[in-house]
């Protein structure tokens, strides 16, 4: 006899139809990859993704011997980035490495020909910031993020929402078609979330991650974290 969880039940992301993350969340829940994790005293990445006029959302992460662990999560839209690292500062927080979307590197006339990682950089100094490359095909970095979902973790409460976003990150439907089209719906306020954490799998797949003090960390025995 199989027992259901009442997050089967209940949790309105459990039909997986047109939903590019829900089959693998669902296994990630049922090893138990949302619970409760420490903030150890270790560099925290951040991962980013940054809507032109709508939307900015940021993961906060630390790798601890290959393991990925994200503690926090946060968006805001129409807001400068400004208020963004005001949120950063606030957390108090020490950081590692930035990583900000391929489109960060372009020069936005608006704000005196300054990029987004110049902004940033003016904003955060002696902060560390790194571009993730562009990709060819959205679900190359799809795939990718599917791939290393599989060793991921998640606080459950830092980052209730961006797990909700994970979760309703869904492909568009198309009446004309009366079917879902290999595109992403905007429309429900989960992609910001979803291409920032694509920003990790992408990097991660790269090698650009580094584990800054990882080797010199010697974690507790007792590891109780994920109860």
């Amino acid at each position: 006899m199989t027992t259901t969880r009442l997050w089967e039940v209940d949790h309105p992301y459990y039909c997986t139809e047109g939903n590019y993350y829900a089959k693998d969340m669902i296994a990630l829940r049922k090893r138990g990859g949302v619970c409760k994790i420490p903030t150890l005293d270790l560099p925290i990445n951040t991962f980013w993704d940054i809507g032109r006029s709508d939307g900015c959302a940021i993961w906060f992460h630390q790798e601890v011997r290959g393991e990925d662990r994200f503690i926090d999560y946060y968006e805001a839209h129409n807001e400068d980035l400004r208020h963004y690292v005001a949120e950063m500062r606030k957390r108090g927080y020490l950081f590692g490495r930035h990583y900000l979307p391929h489109d960060a590197d372009h020069k936005r006339l608006s704000d005196f020909n300054k990029s987004t990682r110049e902004m940033l950089e003016d904003l955060m100094p002696g902060e560390k910031f790194k571009v993730v490359p562009p990709i060819s095909e959205l679900i190359t970095g799809i795939q990718q993020t599917r791939k290393h979902l599989k060793g991921a973790f998640f606080d459950e409460t830092g980052c209730d929402k961006g797990i909700k976003r994970i979760e309703g990150y869904k492909k568009r439907f198309s009446r004309a078609d009366m079917r879902f089209i290999d595109q992403p719906d905007k429309s429900n306020g989960c992609s910001e979330g979803a291409d920032a954490l694509r920003q990790w799998a992408q990097a991660k797949e790269l090698g650009m991650l580094e584990a800054e003090s990882v080797n010199t960390y010697q974690e507790a025995e007792a590891p109780d974290w994920r109860l």
